[in-house]
């Protein structure tokens, strides 16, 4: 079959069915018949086929579920490989290993067209003073090497609030905002602009932003209770005793609270946010504080690794430790924190225990 008819099938079963498979042997990504991963698609096929990527086709047009799962994935997958711009234009190349020319740049620049698609998600409901938190997702497709900026700007209908963040995380932050006569539901407009950078090609070729703007509503509450469900468990705070392992790092002067996934179980961690105010004690003394939120069921950060990820902040009295290290007794008393625990959006449920946990500082 030629290759151009493999290429407009594609969507017909997408990259897991037989001609996906077929076109990653022609591509030389996965091997053929004789065990062998050679390249067999010419110039004039690859680029056919980028903008294919590009444009889809009658069967599956962007970013529909059928071009997801077809020319979408092929750039997922396969992006770095196929997609992807160099350093420099001469380590942009063909697939065959030949340098790129004009028709290969263009065709990539191309990509750029694709749409992007952005999510907004936060809780249905806040209490009242609590700062929201709005969860931004970005779903495009640039070629490897091409990066974005983008900026967003949100405000109240009647305009008395504002904000404005330009980043790369994927997040808002919004003062907590109080309903009035004219607006009973905290609202916000948000307006986000976008703009891909490409290196090094684009010096000479302005890219004009895109602004595309999007409207949320939540409503206000009386107590964390409304939205989430406290969960109290002397199992629970007896397994947080057991996993949790604070240490002191007396080389960076830092308490480090450490979590052991592989003594953690997730049958009875799962879905809770964890928001905890911490207290450091010596003896019958508090020596400072820290502040820690995770979230149960959250996977370690290397595959085989032992440590979570947590997200911590602390306010310790280094002098006063270091004066007194090895001697007498510390603890680490946890506590709810509740703003920790809900900013959390994954999360329905949050720890709402105490514990104190003994720990050593030599």
């Amino acid at each position: 079959m030629p290759t151009r008819a493999v290429i407009e099938l594609l969507p017909l079963g997408g990259m897991e069915g037989p001609f996906g498979k077929d076109l990653e042997r022609r591509l030389g990504f996965a091997p053929d018949k004789l065990g062998k991963k050679e390249v067999s698609i010419s110039h004039s096929e690859q680029l056919y086929l980028i903008r294919r990527v590009t444009r889809g086709n009658v069967l599956a047009r962007p970013i529909g579920e059928r071009w997801r799962a077809s020319y979408g994935e092929l750039h997922t997958r396969d992006m770095r490989r196929m997609f992807t711009f160099g350093s420099y234009t001469e380590s942009t190349e063909y697939l065959d290993g030949e340098p790129a020319d004009d028709a290969l740049k263009e065709a990539m620049i191309g990509m750029l067209d694709i749409p992007v698609e952005v999510r907004l998600r936060t809780r249905r409901g806040w209490p009242a003073g609590v700062p929201i938190m709005i969860e931004v997702g970005v779903d495009r497709w640039y070629p490897a090497g091409a990066s974005g900026t983008m900026k967003m700007k949100w405000t109240t209908p009647d305009g008395s609030q504002s904000g404005e963040v330009q980043q790369f995380a994927w997040n808002i932050g919004v003062p907590s905002i109080h309903p009035t006569e004219s607006m009973p539901e905290p609202t916000i407009e948000i307006e986000i602009t976008q703009m891909p950078t490409i290196w090094p090609w684009d010096k000479n070729e302005p890219i004009e932003w895109e602004t595309t703007r999007y409207t949320l509503s939540w409503v206000i509450v009386d107590s964390i209770d409304d939205v989430m469900t406290a969960v109290r468990s002397p199992q629970l705070d007896a397994h947080l005793i057991q996993t949790l392992n604070p240490t002191w790092d007396g080389a960076a002067e830092y308490l480090s609270l450490h979590l052991d996934a592989n003594r953690l179980d997730p049958t009875i961690v799962r879905s809770i946010s964890f928001g905890m105010r911490g207290e450091l004690w010596h003896n019958d003394k508090s020596v400072g504080t820290i502040t820690v939120g995770w979230i149960g069921d959250m996977k370690p950060l290397v595959p085989g690794g032992r440590g979570l990820s947590m997200q911590m902040r602390q306010q310790i009295d280094q002098k006063y430790i270091q004066e007194h290290k090895g001697e007498g007794e510390w603890t680490l008393t946890l506590k709810p924190d509740h703003l920790w625990a809900i900013l959390n959006l994954d999360a329905e449920k949050y720890w709402d225990g105490e514990i104190t946990i003994p720990l050593t500082i030599k």
